[in-house]
């Protein structure tokens, strides 16, 4: 053919197997001006695929081969070699570049570019571009050289940062949703403004998740991160979206924190894959995105309607496709006995599965065909509409009964693992408990028989397994459960037991932090079962406790609402009197006060403590700790005196019963020093608070956070006594082992910045102080919201800075602000209300508005009397201020 007939330079023929490998190939040389056709971005649905590959290779100047085992099996080879023997005159018509070891005996000639070793993107471009240089004519062409794809591909052969799949692996016998996988990645590709988030719909038992993975597998390449996600469960999926954040390094102590430092590196990032398996509620899980992204997110979910997304529905297969399958992974030699029974189980790919693993394992397909008219003659009916659970039922029944004369160990794995999770089980940290029976209890002590149980519910198809992780399909999970009868609630009972023995003790510190994500949507399945069985009502509600004070200790606070909320009616049966009851009643006031929900959790305390003092005593250190939540409750609410007077007596009981060095006395020392700091005892409070910082550090080390804390508190004292120098020094210390051990983000990093900004405000250090309290209200808005207590102290805080430059229509807008989120989340006559209006009243004044300035410093003054007294702090605050900004204004008004 005579170069004039060429229409392009390049064409990149390769296996659907190594699409990102054909995409790099595509964009490097686009990039560097040359013409290229590639099937993902030139061949076009409805398209005869085998007609545009010919056309493509007859007018191509060159066609470029992506060598591997997968391309050497192809068909895409076959013709390609084919081609490549009638073309005559076409030196170079056809340069092999290979991406892995294989040997082709048609190509063995051919001397190949080879990149299959090659991790570092630039050598491997180098290399390349250097093999087609000077050797590949160019086609002659008008216009501009394109680029379509250099922007969006990755080098395949680097390695990625991240992947996570849970456990999931590769299916070698996946079939019959080539052209939905090609249509998905299409999706991506296209970059419009709703496909960057699609969603795979469909009922169970048709193979949503199994074309994710599969998605994951073949395009997995084109990912820097790849990271899937158990989205079944609110608390799930929001602790695998934190586990991802420190996974790339970013802050994940604190759950909104790390979502949100995630949120942000996704924005900023375009080589991502999501996947969110067994999505419900897409109110959950969209705020976890970034508004704007260029990553991909993909779904999938038994719901069908989705908006403002690409939403895919998923069909079962064609019988000719389920026969292909049996034949290939049954191994079913005859095709009318594989239509035969793939036409009985109705296309399902979950039945198909369970199938072809039986008959794969020696029953004959005619003998199982037989077996399912005598168990389900449904299925067999004219008509029958293949009702998706009985078509399960019925494989299932058959993979027990073969699995049942295989391994007694694997029967009781796999009830027990019905009423957990369904995917992920973490069997390492799964151990014998006495309810168990032996079999079962032999297979968790001894990781040989474990292996061998699991091997054979691979085999029937039953579950998967990798990586010590165990995931069976929900739909089979209810299957299992149902075909329990009188004994599903002995199995649910020992599924409680197992995953209690399991769950941490100490849920809130963070080294166990790992354990408990990986046990917690097993807790929550195992509770609900409990619930709705009404069995083991002490130990249910005792599990619900410690993973809410888990998520509490994340902050997940919505999350541990409705796990306590789960459990409330089965906590009630258990009595008000009784410790698990008041244990569950005392998380529950935590969580309050973590809401800002002051009155209540005052309430919830008040009846914790003076229960444990009736039923344990009032020493007894569950009751101390209890008095301890009280003293917190009322210092929030303002009652400084009935909070000191309680916690003077706590003091001296914790320091009588735990000794004055247990860590327990001293975090109470540390309570009573901020009570004291409050009522403006400050040289008391300095006295203890330096002796907190030294037990402390002595007993957790100099950057534990407990011991940060104590230096931060100190720091407060040391500006209060007017030793603002030496408290900016120690602040910054503070400051820079914050961001060091715990993040850019953390809370206490930006409670940190706060007290660093106001002792630059009281040296006069104002633009400093306005920069950092400016960058202080935006990270508390974004992480903690418009109202919460602290955001309202950041929007103080900036208030009197600007106030001071001289902005006083900013500072009186944000004054306002404060003021009514103060009385909102604090009240009318609290200390925190009463210093919002104060510092308004001085703005106010400042803009010469001097009546209304007056008459509320005078309200802030005459409530601080009625309410703490002539003698206290708040008071004499208040009058300070009257008598320092309105003297004056007082005098020549005759007041």
């Amino acid at each position: 053919m005579p170069d004039s007939d060429y229409l392009t330079d390049f064409f990149v023929s390769h296996a659907d197997a190594d699409l990102e490998w054909a995409e790099w190939v595509a964009a490097e040389l686009e990039t560097a001006g040359y013409g290229v056709i590639v099937k993902a971005w030139d061949f076009r649905p409805g398209e005869n695929n085998l007609s545009r590959h010919d056309e493509a290779l007859a007018t191509s100047r060159h066609t470029i081969c992506v060598l591997s085992e997968d391309y050497v099996d192809s068909e895409s080879a076959a013709r390609t070699a084919a081609q490549y023997q009638h073309l005559t005159g076409k030196e170079r018509g056809l340069i092999p570049v290979k991406v892995a070891a294989c040997e082709p005996p048609l190509m063995a000639p051919i001397i190949a570019i080879d990149v299959s070793d090659i991790e570092d993107p630039d050598e491997a471009k180098r290399r390349l571009l250097a093999g087609v240089a000077d050797r590949a004519d160019r086609v002659a062409r008008g216009g501009y050289p394109r680029s379509r794809g250099a922007a969006l591909v990755r080098f395949p052969g680097a390695p990625q940062e991240v992947w996570e799949l849970r456990g999931h692996r590769a299916d070698p016998y996946f079939i019959g949703r080539d052209d939905l996988l090609a249509a998905v990645h299409r999706g991506f590709r296209a970059g419009g403004a709703t496909s960057a988030v699609q969603v795979i719909t469909g009922l169970g038992g048709l193979g949503k998740t199994r074309l994710a993975v599969e998605y994951a597998l073949r395009h997995g390449a084109a990912y820097n991160v790849v990271w899937w996600l158990r989205a079944e469960d609110r608390a799930t999926m929001r602790g695998d979206y934190v586990e991802l954040a420190g996974e790339l390094g970013l802050p994940s102590e604190q759950d909104d924190q790390a979502i949100a430092a995630l949120r942000r590196e996704l924005r900023r990032r375009r080589d991502w894959l999501l996947i969110f398996d067994n999505a419900e509620d897409p109110d959950e899980l969209f705020p976890l995105l970034p508004e704007r992204h260029s990553g991909h997110v993909l779904i999938t979910s038994q719901r069908p309607g989705w908006s403002h997304v690409e939403t895919r529905r998923l069909q079962v297969l064609s019988t000719d496709v389920a026969a292909e399958y049996l034949q290939r992974k049954g191994q079913v030699a005859d095709p009318g006995t594989a239509r035969d029974l793939a036409d009985a189980l109705g296309g399902l790919p979950l039945a198909l599965v369970q199938a072809a693993g039986v008959i794969a394992d020696g029953m004959r397909a005619t003998d199982y065909l037989d077996l399912l008219r005598q168990q389900a003659p449904g299925l067999f009916a004219e008509g029958a509409s293949h009702d998706h659970e009985l078509t399960v039922d019925s494989t299932w029944r058959v993979s027990m009964d073969r699995l049942a004369g295989r391994s007694a160990a694997a029967v009781a794995l796999f009830r027990l693992s019905a009423f957990l999770g369904a995917d992920a089980i973490p069997l390492a940290r799964l151990t014998a408990i006495p309810l168990m029976p032996a079999e079962l209890a032999g297979a968790l002590a001894d990781p040989l028989q474990l292996r061998q149980a699991t091997a054979a519910l691979g085999e029937y198809s039953l579950a998967e397994t990798a990586d010590s992780l165990l995931s069976i399909h929900r739909l089979v999970q209810a299957v299992t459960r149902t075909g329990l009868g009188a004994d599903e609630p002995q199995w649910a009972g020992i599924a409680l037991a197992t995953i209690a023995a399991a769950f941490p003790d100490h849920e809130q510190d963070p080294k166990s932090w790992e354990a408990c994500e990986e046990l917690l949507a097993h807790a929550l399945a195992c509770v609900s079962h409990a619930v709705r069985l009404q069995i083991e009502t002490c130990a249910t509600v005792q599990l619900v406790n410690r993973a809410a004070r888990y998520l509490l200790a994340r902050g997940r606070l919505d999350s541990a609402d409705a796990v306590l909320g789960q459990a409330i009616g089965t906590a009630e049966q258990l009595g008000h009197d009784h410790p698990v009851y008041l244990s569950y009643r005392s998380t529950s006031g935590q969580l309050l006060q973590a809401k800002g929900d002051f009155p209540a959790a005052r309430t919830v305390h008040e009846e914790v403590y003076q229960a444990r003092a009736k039923v344990l005593g009032p020493k007894d250190p569950d009751t101390l700790r209890a008095g301890r939540d009280l003293v917190e409750a009322l210092y929030r609410q303002g009652h400084w005196v009935q909070a000191a007077q309680l916690h003077d007596r706590l003091v001296e009981e914790f320091t009588a019963v735990l000794g004055p060095d247990d860590l327990e006395t001293i975090t109470a020392r540390a309570y009573l020093a901020t009570i004291l700091y409050s009522a403006g005892q400050y040289g008391r409070a300095r006295a203890i608070e330096e002796e907190v910082v030294e037990a402390r550090t002595r007993a957790l080390g100099q950057d534990h956070p407990d011991t940060l804390l104590a230096q931060s508190n100190l720091a407060l004292t040391l500006r209060a006594l007017g030793e603002v120098r030496q408290a900016r020094s120690l602040e910054e210390d503070v400051l820079a082992a914050r961001v060091r051990v715990l993040g850019e983000d953390h809370p206490e990093t930006s409670r940190g910045r706060a007290n660093l900004g106001s002792s630059l405000y009281e040296l006069g250090e104002l633009e400093r102080a306005r920069a950092m309290e400016a960058e202080v209200l935006e990270a508390r808005v974004s992480l903690l919201g418009e109202d919460h207590p602290d955001t309202i102290a950041a929007r103080e805080n900036l208030a009197a800075t600007l106030r001071d430059l001289g902005e006083l229509h900013q500072a009186r807008a944000l004054g306002e602000r404060a003021v009514r989120a103060s009385t909102e989340v604090f009240g009318d006559d609290h200390a925190r209300t009463l210093s919002a209006k104060a510092d308004l009243g001085v703005t106010l004044l400042a803009q010469g508005n001097s009546e209304e300035a007056i008459s509320l410093l005078n309200e802030c003054l005459t409530t601080a009397l009625r309410v703490f007294g002539r003698k206290h702090t708040v008071t004499t605050e208040a009058a300070w201020r009257l008598v320092e900004h309105c003297g004056p204004r007082l005098t020549s008004s005759g007041h």
